[in-house]
């Protein structure tokens, strides 16, 4: 069996957040930049408003993102604040035969035939599972076993 038992606090709905935008958003921030840097170009040689336009469309794109992420970092942490109050929530994550996720009392039972991938960033390890969930674990958070067995048990059941 594995347990690991964390608080999941703002700084790490920050990681989880960023690291699934930044992982899919990676494609688009380079073309944006591509393309700012092309109509930044032609703007400068020829003075045109057309690439004004343009230029001002690709530079606005980064800056909807960033608003993007930071209105999914704060959509989390209120759900949070209004499901389990003001608080962090504590998260106990089991895994034998199951995955059992406790949070504050209430348990979700999941089957790890529905485990589609897991990922690492620096301090998290979470295993995406079908229905667009996720079950975010800390590292270092380990009561029982360790990211290595943890890893190992998912490499067993996941797709």
């Amino acid at each position: 069996m594995i347990i690991n038992k964390f608080k999941f606090t703002k700084e790490l709905v920050k990681e989880h957040v960023l690291y699934y935008w930044m992982k899919y958003v990676i494609g688009i921030g380079g073309i944006a930049v591509i393309l700012f840097a092309y109509y930044l170009y032609l703007f400068l040689v020829s003075e045109r408003q057309p690439e004004l336009i343009v230029f001002v469309c690709v530079l606005l794109i980064p800056v909807v993102l960033c608003v993007r992420i930071n209105k999914d970092i704060k959509n989390i942490l209120e759900r949070n604040r209004v499901q389990y109050g003001d608080e962090a929530p504590v998260y106990t994550v089991e895994m034998d035969e199951e995955i059992v996720v406790t949070v504050n009392e209430i348990s979700m039972h999941i089957s790890p035939d529905n485990i589609k991938k897991y990922v690492q960033t620096k301090n998290l390890l979470v295993l995406y599972i079908n229905g667009s969930m996720a079950v975010v674990l800390k590292k270092d958070s380990f009561v029982q076993g360790s990211v290595e067995e943890c890893i190992k048990w998912v490499k067993k059941y996941k797709k």
